[in-house]
């Protein structure tokens, strides 16, 4: 297969999976985010994953792993307080 042919193939599997098209890029973001979540002491191993020498690349993946770490945070919050009211 192509590359093109790789790419397409995986949006229409995803698209048929999971009503939305995913692109190669999406996953490797997700993968970036993940061990952003997971291994933040070890962050600076990004840039081997996404094969980048920027460091702000990196950074915004980390940056993306706080966020959602943090509305995970504020829904248990807000799901706690929702309970005890």
């Amino acid at each position: 297969m192509t590359g093109n042919a790789i790419y397409d193939a995986v949006c229409r599997r995803t698209r048929k999976e999971f009503g939305t098209a995913m692109n190669l890029h999406l996953f490797r973001d997700a993968a970036a985010s993940f061990w952003a979540d997971v291994a933040p002491d070890e962050i600076h191993l990004l840039r081997d994953l996404l094969g980048r020498a920027d460091l702000r690349t990196t950074e915004q993946h980390y940056i993306h792993a706080q966020t959602i770490r943090a509305a995970r945070t504020l829904a248990s919050i807000l799901d706690q307080h929702t309970h005890s009211a």
